[in-house]
């Protein structure tokens, strides 16, 4: 009777065995994705204003990253775009007008809405000039001009390459109201805000370089860690943003070496290293003044 029973529950213990072996599999077999890979399209909806850039980032990420569409590339009004998307259904999302005009989604779904339509601001007042006028004796190398309503600043007006001399002036054409969040960004990196400035009643915009709190001093990065310094961002600690990176462009500062940076400003800065393996440094309200030179490795700093 013994061995009747036995043979009776051999299919149970093979069902056991099968379950026992899929559930080891499963733990050391990588999951799945949360999302298959998938498609996002974006639609002009905008009456004649072309696309200019797609931003599409992880919610986790401090950073937009580049521009999707590339670095030429324009979505015209009532054309559209598919992305292939990789990396999850979460995405934030940032539209660009060649207008200026910035449009945002935080924690979109592309999964649940494969498709975006992104249509222009109603605009609040006529198309008109604003003159940005430099009456300081420093260049200015940045015009950032957003609606109020605007969560970030968006793209150098300027453009890459194009700075305002001394004594000079530029014309800007305004197309999305008559009030605007002005931000002006000298060479010397002092920077010049106006909120809600109407452009309309105020089409001519005279800007000189604000007071100094402190007389112009050096702060001296040296690099004494194994890798390069690729980035190194320099701001008043009442700044929200980081803003440019002072090495410029294709610059990096070796193991080994160091570099000086002219600060006009204030001596309270707050300093932002990012090394080539993305490895970043920071430090918060530094007094440049009383610590000139910053020694910077990959875990430590060690000001004097």
């Amino acid at each position: 009777m013994a061995d009747a029973v036995s043979k009776n529950q051999r299919p149970m213990l093979r069902l056991l065995h099968v379950l026992l072996t899929t559930a080891l599999l499963s733990a050391v077999v990588p999951l799945p994705a949360s999302a298959e890979p998938h498609d996002l399209i974006v639609d002009n909806a905008a009456g004649s204003a072309a696309i200019s850039s797609v931003n599409i980032s992880p919610p986790a990420d401090d950073e937009w990253g580049d521009n999707w569409l590339g670095e030429s590339d324009l979505i015209g009004a009532g054309r559209s775009r598919t992305f292939s998307i990789t990396l999850g259904c979460s995405e934030d999302i940032r539209i660009t007008f060649v207008d200026h005009e910035v449009h945002e989604w935080h924690g979109y779904d592309t999964c649940q809405n494969p498709r975006l339509s992104v249509a222009s601001a109603p605009v609040s007042g006529p198309s008109h000039n604003l003159v940005i006028s430099n009456a300081s004796s420093v260049a200015i190398r940045s015009v950032e001009i957003s609606p109020p309503a605007s969560d970030n600043w968006g793209e150098n007006w300027l453009g890459q390459n194009e700075v305002i001399a001394a004594g000079q002036s530029h014309t800007f054409a305004m197309t999305l109201g008559c009030t605007e969040d002005v931000r002006v960004t000298f060479a010397s990196h002092r920077q010049q805000e106006w909120s809600g400035y109407d452009s309309c009643q105020q089409p001519t915009l005279s800007v000189v370089l604000p007071a100094a709190s402190a007389p112009p001093h050096n702060l001296t990065v040296s690099n004494a860690a194994s890798g390069a310094i690729e980035y190194v961002q320099i701001s008043p600690t009442t700044d929200e943003d980081w803003g440019d990176d002072w090495l410029g462009p294709s610059d990096v500062i070796e193991p080994g070496s160091s570099r000086t940076f002219s600060i006009t400003g204030g001596c309270a800065e707050d300093i932002r290293v990012t090394f080539m393996d993305h490895r970043r440094r920071e430090w918060r309200s530094y007094n440049a003044c009383q610590q000139p030179n910053l020694h910077v490795d990959g875990e430590t700093a060690q000001p004097s």
